[in-house]
C-alpha cells in the first residue's frame, strides 16, 4: 500500500495520458470478512481469523486509494495456490514439515488443487492489461473485447474501479460484497485508512497522500 501511495501522482497523470492505469494486488481477493477493529495491526488476531481481516484490510485501503485516484483502476486478486519453490527454503523442523507435506500434495493432488505457474502468469498479465477492470473514471480501459464486459466492482456496483477476483479472474463473491458493505457502514473503511497512513508516518517520519 506504501509503494502505490508513493506512486499515486503519477498512476494519476498516467490515467490521463496513457492508455492504462492499474494497480494488481496479489493477495487474498474474494475471500473478505470481519476486521477486528480494535486490532487492526493483527497483533493478537486468531489464526483461524486472520485471513479475512487482512484482505479486507487491503480490499478498503484500495477503495480509499481509488478515492484519490478515479481514473485508475485496483484489482485485488487471489492467485490461488501455485506450486512454487518458495517452501523448499524454509529452515528449522517445521520447515521440513512444510516441504514434506507441499511434496506429497503436488505430487498426489497438483492437478486439482494447484493452478499451473505458467497459467497463473498467464491471468495476471490479463488483470494488468484486460479492459474488463476499467476506473470509476476516464477511459483509460486497457484491452478490450467485443466479448468482454465490464465487471463489477468490490461494492457490487459494475465498473466501480475497485475489483475483488479470485483465481479465475471472475468476481466479486457475494459474501465479499456483503462483508465489505457492512464494513463501510460501520466506518472501518476510514478506520483502515487512517491506521495505515499512522503507520507509515510513524515508520518512515515522512508524511504521505491520505485520501479522504
Amino acid at each position: 500500500m506504501r509503494i502505490v501511495q508513493n506512486l499515486l501522482e503519477l498512476l494519476k497523470t498516467a490515467g490521463e495520458t496513457t492508455p492504462l492505469a492499474r494497480v494488481v494486488d496479489v493477495a487474498g481477493g474474494g475471500h473478505e470478512g470481519k476486521v477486528n477493529t480494535s486490532d487492526l495491526g493483527a497483533f493478537n488476531v486468531p489464526l483461524t481469523k486472520i485471513r479475512p481481516h487482512l484482505i479486507s484490510m487491503h480490499t478498503l485501503a484500495l477503495e480509499s486509494l481509488a478515492d484519490h485516484a478515479p481514473n485508475v483502476s485496483f484489482v485485488h486478486d487471489f492467485p490461488g495456490a501455485v506450486y512454487t519453490y518458495l517452501h523448499r527454503g524454509v529452515g528449522g523442523a517445521l520447515g521440513w514439515v512444510v516441504y514434506i507435506v507441499l511434496e506429497m500434495m503436488h505430487a498426489v493432488l497438483g492437478r486439482w488443487l494447484f493452478v499451473p505457474i505458467e497459467e497463473s502468469g498467464e491471468r495476471h498479465v490479463y488483470l494488468a492489461t484486460s479492459g474488463r477492470y476499467g476506473p470509476r473514471n476516464g477511459k483509460r480501459m486497457g484491452v478490450t473485447q467485443e466479448e468482454s464486459q465490464v465487471l463489477a466492482g468490490s461494492n457490487g456496483e459494475f465498473g466501480s474501479g475497485v475489483y475483488s477476483v479470485g483465481w479465475n479472474c471472475e468476481g466479486p463473491a457475494e459474501r465479499a460484497v456483503v462483508a465489505l458493505k457492512e464494513l463501510r457502514a460501520n466506518g472501518v473503511k476510514k478506520l483502515v485508512w487512517d491506521h495505515m497512513t499512522t503507520e507509515f508516518d510513524r515508520i518512515s517520519g515522512a508524511g504521505g497522500t491520505k485520501p479522504a
